[in-house]
């Protein structure tokens, strides 16, 4: 495998990058505010049968995925592994799935995945589906392959990851597994001061309407 695509579908934003696997690469990037949020009201208002969910969410995927190949100049035939985390494997996502439970291997090669078999313009793409993680008393959708994606050191030493986010993750990591993790709404906070408080109007945006 050469290049795959790697779908973080988050509640507020969808990203879409193509992956170069030998040289560990973005060779392209996609990044939208549809959301499984925005995607799962549309969803609800089709009324459609249960059995059409799947389509639905892939005619979006698939759609931004021809952007990619439009902007290359590229069928990209041979790239048909499709990763996906976030909130696709969740109540509002393509396809829920149950949770891993902690502890789990910093390399990834315990979390639960889920593989769906799909055709689109007479290739076949294989999308696979990464689960979320949960304790006895919190979750995580997505953080988990970041935290994946770390160089995490192997030892008796416990390490603190803090991922941010609307809802930012806190991870304790010790002898290669997370074993525990803690949400803060520090990202949902700062998002309701900055945007709906009085103190909004005291605050400098930039022209994409973000805090300068």
């Amino acid at each position: 495998m050469q290049s795959f695509f790697s779908v973080d579908w988050g509640t507020s934003a969808f990203r879409l990058r193509l992956i170069d696997v030998v040289n560990k690469t973005v060779l392209a990037e996609i990044k939208t505010d549809y959301g499984m949020a925005a995607v799962s009201e549309k969803w609800k208002q089709l009324n459609q049968p249960e059995t059409n969910r799947i389509p639905f969410y892939q005619a979006y995927l698939f759609g931004e995925i021809d952007k990619i190949k439009a902007s290359l100049n590229d069928s990209l035939s041979n790239t048909t592994f499709i990763m996906l985390s976030g909130m696709v494997s969740s109540s509002i996502g393509m396809q829920e799935l149950l949770y891993k439970e902690l502890p789990f291997r910093c390399d990834g090669s315990d979390l639960l995945l889920h593989t769906i078999m799909t055709e689109y313009k007479n290739v076949s793409y294989n999308l696979i589906i990464i689960s979320g993680v949960k304790s006895n008393t919190d979750v995580m959708r997505g953080e988990e392959t970041i935290l994946v994606g770390c160089d995490i050191i192997d030892d008796d030493r416990k390490q603190l990851f803090i991922l941010p986010g609307t809802h930012s993750k806190h991870i304790i990591v010790n002898n290669g597994y997370a074993q525990s993790i803690a949400t803060y709404i520090t990202g949902e906070l700062f998002d309701l001061l900055s945007n709906k408080s009085i103190l909004s109007s005291a605050l400098e945006k930039n022209s994409q309407g973000e805090i300068a």
